[in-house]
């Protein structure tokens, strides 16, 4: 076999894992939690929707969020909610939610002194397969200080297969999720135009 040249040596090196930087394809889509903590997220682009239900302060306080993220490198997303920058954070350990500068701050969906959140790696699961039974279903998103969320400028057409899974708590009335492809997006779809299975 015939010995390559040392400067094409190097660049084959330099390139090992070319065709796609793994720091790129950081993906947080799916469910994550534990004991007092579900988050779902679904990521499109540059863009994250994630929903957020926990409990803090020993129980005694309650976050009920969504939030609309748009992503500002590998593995970050930010989004400013009722006037606080929100940051998530993912790596091969798992991902935190919390504010920017990460001390404890009074989210308008969370209350008083919310501290951030985490979640493991080993929590993560993937999102269920949802599929369009309107017409033409519309798609919406988060706003900031706006509790319900408003319809975009997308609409999923019937058939449509998406990522998806039903939100719980006080947005069940909502599957949140994504169409994958170049034509796709990440937001919400109301339940009653979507049948989804595991």
């Amino acid at each position: 076999m015939p010995r390559l040249p040392p400067a094409l040596c190097l660049l084959l090196a330099a390139c090992r894992g070319c065709g796609g930087d793994p720091a790129s394809e950081i993906d947080p889509t799916g469910t994550w939690g534990h004991e007092t903590m579900t988050l779902v997220a679904a990521a499109h682009e540059d863009r994250l929707v994630v929903n957020y239900n926990a409990l803090f302060d020993g129980g005694g306080q309650e976050c009920a969020c969504l939030l609309d993220m748009a992503r500002r490198s590998p593995g970050r997303w930010t989004s400013t909610h009722a006037g606080v920058e929100v940051e998530l954070l993912m790596d091969a350990e798992g991902l935190a939610l919390h504010a920017v500068g990460g001390e404890p701050v009074d989210l308008a969906c969370c209350g008083t002194g919310w501290p951030g959140d985490r979640a493991e790696t080993i929590s993560h699961l993937p999102l269920s397969r949802c599929v369009t039974v309107s017409q033409a279903a519309d798609v919406f998103l988060p706003v900031p200080y706006v509790e319900e969320p408003e319809a975009s400028d997308w609409q999923v057409v019937e058939g449509a297969e998406l990522e998806a899974i039903q939100l719980g708590h006080a947005f069940d009335v909502w599957v949140l999720g994504r169409l994958p492809g170049e034509h796709g997006f990440a937001g919400m779809v109301r339940v009653e135009e979507v049948e989804c299975g595991g």
